[in-house]
């Protein structure tokens, strides 16, 4: 029974509503009585009230400090892993990391810094041998110009073939100019009775020559030999040597590329050939000059060059020479390399995440479940027509939402390998969406699902997948919040047909700045990122790509600058009977 009550002995003047509960007794034929007033009774819910919320808003700080605290720790080797790959990158060995724990980060940084002791290794023997060559080259034009010089000064002096035609009775009838030296024998009636001629021993000249022929084609040997490819050109570009290791680099035949401009291998064609040709003439040699080859079947080689003019004997400039190392399969290797650091720093990342999460979920669990009992409690003692049950019934209801996403994160933040099964690619969108729900609200971002309901099956990994669409649903997020237009984003899923292969799609679009066309390409490496520095690793969309590839599908982004960026994923259905 409710009821006002005035306690006249305490002094009350005012009337406080009590409630009293009755139960009948009967072995002593007894009406017992229990009443309190009932704002004792709601001071202890009011109470346990303000606890939760200091407890959660607690835990919301210290979550906040933490993450700032392991974000900063996490990312600082890193960041000196990325100065020294920069460092390298342009050309400086001298750099090392510097390696403070023996954890992932600290053996990362132990092979890089053995990378580079390496790469430093085979930088300066590749050196000693091209100076080592470059040097026996010059040796071997140095001795061919002397010996030339010595056959021509031979030529110059030497007297010309006598050549002399005669009739059938010993009459001169034609003879060249060196015959003009012969000296004729005549007796006293002046009748021709013999020639004279000095003759000089040719033994010398012929040795000469064999041995200028021999040195010509010893350093054609030499050249031929290199593992690098050369070329020399005239001042007009045009080709006028490569040697074998070249032909094989570019897959034209010799006499297809001789005499053609340099340009026609050049990706940047004729601008390339200037950019060169003025760099030489500032400086007349240029080292480690990265560029870009294509060869004749169209494949596009990275090229590390070395360049310098080739003079003559009177100094004068004569044309170019360049010796082409393809640096592509290194460059591929070095791509590999950043995508392998960036998947170890995610990885170190989500460890650490996953254990923060995993703590603050339990933090939260106890006076959860304490408030849960209370509730229960008072919920029980109240009637089905009691007007606070309604408003107890929306403490349990937000109650229950705290359980669900706590025991969600719990399972999410599990380190477990990846685990494929059966399953519809909404669960782990709606399980994504449930995370970042309100964070989308405080963003003021109107959420549009249209998720088709019974989807056939895919198989995938579902904490995986719902890391991907975590990630989307973000990146569409900050995007909005650069910009001043409605802010919308819209989720669909469905199932489609690619030239007879049966898809699921997931499409995530958002009504932010967009992406501009020149960076595109670029959005889905490693380490790019258009946020500002300390907002973003650029390591997101790289890894949701390696995920959706893992899971045998493709990702693809349309994006218009100002109008924003839809982002499709497009996974196999799983087919009965495969695996």
């Amino acid at each position: 029974i409710r009821y006002p009550w005035i306690n006249i002995e305490l002094g009350e003047t005012k009337s406080r509503q009590k409630i009293n509960k009755y139960i009948y007794f009967k072995p002593w034929n007894w009406i017992i009585v229990a009443g309190t007033y009932e704002e004792e009774i709601y001071s202890s819910l009011h109470e346990t009230e303000r606890f939760i919320i200091i407890v959660v808003l607690m835990g919301l700080v210290l979550v906040l400090v933490l993450t700032l605290t392991l974000s900063t720790v996490l990312t600082r080797p890193i960041k000196e892993l990325i100065e020294v790959t920069t460092r390298m990158a342009g050309g400086d060995l001298s750099e090392r990391v510097l390696v403070r724990n023996a954890d992932e980060i600290g053996v990362l940084g132990v092979s890089f810094n053995r990378m580079i002791v390496q790469v430093q290794h085979y930088t300066s023997n590749l050196e000693k041998i091209v100076s080592s060559r470059t040097k026996e080259l010059e040796e071997s034009r140095e001795k061919y110009r002397d010996i030339s010089r010595f056959l021509n000064s031979i030529l110059d002096s030497a007297t010309e073939y006598s050549i002399m035609a005669l009739d059938f009775y010993g009459r001169i009838i034609e003879f060249n100019k060196g015959a003009e030296k012969i000296t004729a024998i005549k007796d006293p009636s002046g009748k021709t009775t013999g020639f004279v001629e000095i003759v000089r021993d040719l033994t010398r000249r012929r040795t000469l020559e064999k041995e200028l022929t021999e040195t010509k084609e010893f350093l054609e040997n030499i050249l031929d030999s290199s593992v690098d490819g050369i070329v020399t050109t005239d001042l007009k570009g045009k080709i006028t040597y490569l040697n074998r290791a070249m032909e094989e680099m570019i897959k034209y035949r010799r006499e297809e590329i001789l005499g053609q401009h340099i340009s026609q291998v050049y990706v940047r064609g004729i601008q390339e050939a200037r950019d060169i040709m003025a760099l030489l003439r500032a400086d007349e040699r240029a080292e480690n000059y990265e560029m870009e080859t294509r060869t004749k079947d169209g494949e596009v080689l990275v090229i590390l060059n070395s360049l310098f003019l080739v003079r003559g004997e009177d100094d004068r400039v004569i044309g170019t020479a360049g010796i082409f190392k393809d640096i592509t399969e290194q460059k591929r290797l070095e791509a590999k390399l950043k995508s392998a650091q960036a998947r170890l720093v995610e990885a170190s990342k989500m460890r650490a995440l996953g254990e923060l999460v995993a703590g603050v979920a339990h933090e939260l669990n106890n006076p959860l479940m304490a408030s849960q009992t209370i509730l229960h409690v008072l919920l029980k003692n109240f009637s089905e027509d009691n007007p606070e049950r309604e408003r107890l019934e929306l403490i349990k209801k937000c109650n229950n939402r705290i359980e669900r996403i706590v025991e969600h994160l719990r399972g999410f933040s599990r380190q477990t390998e990846p685990e494929f099964s059966e399953l519809d690619i909404n669960y782990p969108i709606e399980n994504a969406l449930m995370i970042t729900g309100q964070q989308l609200l405080d963003h003021n971002i109107l959420l549009k699902k249209r998720l088709a309901q019974n989807l056939p099956k895919i198989m995938g990994d579902s904490n995986q997948l719902e890391q991907v669409f975590l990630n989307l649903i973000s990146n569409a997020r900050d995007a909005m919040d650069e910009g001043t237009r409605p802010k919308e984003l819209t989720i669909y899923s469905y199932s489609t047909e690619d030239e007879g292969v049966p898809l699921v799609v997931v499409s995530v679009k958002d009504t932010g700045e967009g992406i501009p066309e020149k960076n595109l390409d670029k959005v889905l490496e490693p380490f790019f990122s258009t946020k500002p520095v300390g907002k973003g690793t650029g390591l997101g969309l790289s890894l949701c790509f390696g995920i959706i590839e893992a899971h045998g599908g493709r990702i693809e982004i349309k994006s218009q600058p100002g109008k924003g960026t839809e982002v499709t994923i497009l996974l196999p259905i799983k087919q009965s009977g495969k695996e």
